[in-house]
């Protein structure tokens, strides 16, 4: 895919602590999969790395120092999980209309271990107060505020759609939400549980309990997510 970001074998030893030499073995015999340059360069796709960790079991913790030249102190907050430093650079990226950067800094901090739950609970959804606290205090206009929820959805729609998700376990979820403002936090629910294995009714928001109610009584419902309107903190 043109534009996709892949990383060497040098990057993904950098991540996983190893050497190269165990890197190209497992490219050759262990089911890392990799694809080659032109030039005969090994190339990773960041799926291949997370079906990787994900049969091996093990999560990336290295430091990928080709990158501290862009940042010198983002690989160190990603590796300590130093949330509101992550959240104040995306938010940094995302005001200069920078997706594509979120999408890759959410793709590490996936690839440092992070679960999707944890990503979402941690670094988005304070993401999210804060841009609504920026619009309330007009430090950022309706039209900027809008904007930045919607370069949010895409990026987290980015990372959700590269995890391999668990095989589909028969059972179904609903989600909705009663209140206004809350479509980000009902798709992150509902994705969430797509990948867990649930097929996901996702319903939206500004949807009532008695048409959830009617809902259930029509489909054979095993899960209800109800997200009520979030407040900061």
């Amino acid at each position: 895919m043109a534009g996709e970001r892949t990383y060497t074998t040098r990057e993904v030893a950098e991540m996983w602590n190893v050497s190269e030499s165990t890197i190209k073995r497992w490219a050759d015999t262990d089911n890392l999969n990799c694809f080659r340059t032109p030039g005969g360069h090994r190339r990773f796709r960041l799926e291949d790395i997370l079906a990787f960790q994900k049969l091996r079991g093990f999560e990336a913790t290295g430091l990928l120092s080709s990158e501290l030249s862009e940042d010198p102190d983002l690989e160190l907050w990603l590796n300590k999980k130093s949330f509101s430093k992550v959240q104040d650079l995306i938010f940094y990226l995302l005001k200069q209309n920078q997706r594509f950067k979120v999408v890759q800094l959410l793709d590490r901090l996936y690839l440092r271990g992070m679960s999707l739950e944890e990503i979402y609970d941690e670094v988005l959804v304070p993401l999210v107060h804060f841009v609504r606290e920026q619009e309330v205090s007009g430090l950022l206009t309706l039209g900027q505020a809008h904007l930045i929820d919607q370069l949010i959805e895409e990026a987290v729609y980015s990372l959700f759609v590269q995890v391999v998700g668990k095989d589909r376990n028969g059972l179904t979820a609903m989600c909705g939400a009663p209140a206004d403002q809350c479509r980000f936090f009902v798709n992150g629910v509902s994705r969430t549980a797509e990948i867990a294995g649930w097929d996901s009714l996702n319903l939206g928001q500004k949807v009532s309990f008695e048409e959830m109610a009617t809902m259930v009584q029509n489909e054979p419902v095993d899960l209800i997510c109800v997200i009520s309107m979030p407040t900061p903190g």
